[in-house]
């Protein structure tokens, strides 16, 4: 998490983004991006996607392992697609994909997620909706 601002209140945000090197006529490139689109980063586009906040008004409060469907620990993934309004509002969530499969992570993430705010997606300066793939990972306690 890394401090940020929403509504003129501190918060603490969830930064998502893409490192990639190249070398390109024998030379190094280095581009980093404030996103995890593959159709952004593709065209190199000037999008800062939605930053997931934990605090303030944000009903996130973290991800919780769902401790009562899983006999046997594992780390677990789920990708939740979002579509998320110019003002960081929740408009849509969905599990796109939930590895393993049925033990809980996918409705565990819903759950998760369902009254979280974001800081909104910014594509050339100005703040966007945008629909995104949020990856968030699910860890047994030690």
């Amino acid at each position: 998490m890394i401090p940020a601002v929403r509504n003129h209140q501190p918060i603490a945000v969830f930064y998502y983004g893409t490192v990639i090197f190249r070398k390109i006529n024998e030379k190094p490139r280095l581009r980093i991006f404030a996103n995890q689109e593959l159709k952004e980063l593709s065209g190199e586009n000037d999008f800062i996607g939605p930053q997931l906040c934990f605090g303030g008004d944000s009903g996130f409060a973290g991800v919780h392992y769902p401790e009562d469907q899983v006999a046997v620990p594992v780390t677990g993934e789920v990708d939740v697609s979002l579509k998320v309004d110019a003002s960081g509002n929740l408009q849509e969530e969905k599990v796109a994909a939930e590895h393993p499969p049925f033990l809980g992570f996918g409705e565990a993430a819903q759950a998760d997620i369902a009254n979280a705010k974001f800081i909104p997606a910014f594509r050339n300066g100005q703040p966007v909706a945008c629909e995104v793939t949020l990856p968030l990972f699910y860890s047994p306690k030690s």
